[in-house]
């Protein structure tokens, strides 16, 4: 039962550092960013504790299926913030000389704060961590270990998910480093994707939306445990997605594609 709650955590926790690494690469121009992701990372983490103790009022009010309903609301505004900023970014966040000094200087003196950075950051910490309250306190019900050795194992597994996804990300980083922008921004991209299809999946689950197919393929036998959690943290459910699940997908990868372009065309 320890190593369950230590493995689930850091299954959640990864996902969450691995696409906060990737963020704060995309924004590592904007003065006292660590700042504003801190404070998202606290608003979620209360916010994510709230919910997670409130989650069987909330799946009573919607018969049966509310935490499926708050998943799947709270990744598709989750998607549509990491577009929002991946557009912001790529018009203020690399310019040089004048402009950016300006910038610099309007973000500083208050009168340009991207708080959508503190919003989005919350976001994502209140959709894996509420999840992750769920985990650990179902467990504690039904465990025979102490309230106390879970948390331990609980805490082990959120260290070992920020030491491997800090890990990952730095060793990438060297890689990629004189195209850290452009890379993280396409990362992002596809997290967006990622993410807005497995919201419509959590939606479908709840019968919010129809499937219209429900599996256009399925190749998820072919492809080892470790394989299907990065695809799936990165890229949503598309090893075996309902055609509704796959034209979420391709939707947000062509908009916001395309809308990433046109801003580095008008730079």
């Amino acid at each position: 039962m320890l190593l369950s709650a230590g493995l689930i955590v850091f299954r959640e926790a990864l996902e969450i550092v691995i696409i906060l690494t990737i963020l704060a690469g995309a924004t590592k121009n904007i003065p006292h960013r660590n700042h504003y992701m801190l404070l998202g990372v606290a608003i979620g983490t209360v916010g994510s504790a709230m919910l997670g103790f409130v989650s069987d009022d909330i799946d009573s009010y919607f018969g049966g299926v509310g935490q499926e309903v708050l998943n799947g609301v709270m990744l598709i505004i989750t998607a549509i913030m990491i577009g929002f900023t991946v557009i912001w970014m790529t018009k203020n966040g690399r310019k040089s000389g004048s402009k950016l000094k300006k910038v610099v200087a309007e973000i500083e003196s208050g009168s340009k704060k991207p708080y959508h950075l503190v919003s989005l950051v919350a976001l994502l910490m209140l959709r894996e961590g509420s999840e992750i309250v769920l985990y650990v306190s179902s467990l504690m019900i039904v465990a025979k270990h102490s309230i106390l050795s879970i948390l331990f194992a609980s805490v082990c597994g959120a260290l070992a998910a920020v030491m491997a996804g800090l890990i990952a990300y730095n060793t990438a980083n060297q890689f990629v480093k004189k195209h850290i922008f452009t890379v993280s921004n396409w990362l992002m991209i596809f997290i967006a994707a990622g993410l807005a299809n497995q919201g419509v999946g959590f939606l479908i689950a709840a019968d919010q939306l129809p499937e219209v197919i429900s599996s256009l393929w399925n190749v998820n036998s072919f492809l080892p445990d470790a394989a299907l959690f990065f695809i799936r943290s990165f890229l949503g459910n598309i090893t075996n997605p309902s055609f509704t699940e796959m034209l979420t997908f391709v939707i947000v990868i062509a908009t916001m594609s395309t809308a990433y372009k046109r801003a580095v065309n008008a730079k």
